[in-house]
């Protein structure tokens, strides 16, 4: 009986460490795709609506949010005016449109941070979506 050459040892531990590199590998990359986190995106933090005027509830933010409206004519046109303020008196006019049949909804950057308040000028009904980058 024969035994194997150096040679076949040598071609199967290089065939079993090729193997062993390749089970590493895959294993870190999947515990890396789990670990990873979700890529940001616009989430909807705060949602207010009415009727006519109103300052919306306080709600804390950073400088990087938007604000998704939608307002709801009626039998005939009117304007919607969204100002934002906050703890330091900072004035951050969002948007201006008038709400008829064709235009019911928009999106505006916010740019002050920190405590804000909304203020709703319309005379119709209104959903307003605050949105931050998360």
């Amino acid at each position: 009986m024969s035994t194997p050459s150096r040679r076949s040892y040598s071609l199967l531990n290089f065939l079993l460490g090729g193997f062993a590199l390749l089970l590493v590998f895959l294993i870190i990359c999947v515990v890396v795709y789990q670990n990873h986190p979700a890529p940001p995106a616009w989430t909807a933090t705060h949602t207010f609506s009415g009727t006519g005027n109103a300052d919306a509830a306080n709600f804390m933010t950073s400088n990087h949010w938007r604000l998704r409206w939608k307002c709801h004519p009626g039998s005939e046109p009117f304007s919607f005016i969204v100002n934002a303020t906050n703890d330091a008196k900072d004035l951050d006019y969002i948007t201006y449109s008038i709400c008829d049949e064709t235009h019911i909804n928009g999106l505006a950057d916010g740019h002050i941070d920190g405590t804000v308040t909304l203020e709703i000028e319309t005379r119709g009904n209104w959903t307003v979506d605050v949105e931050e980058w998360k």
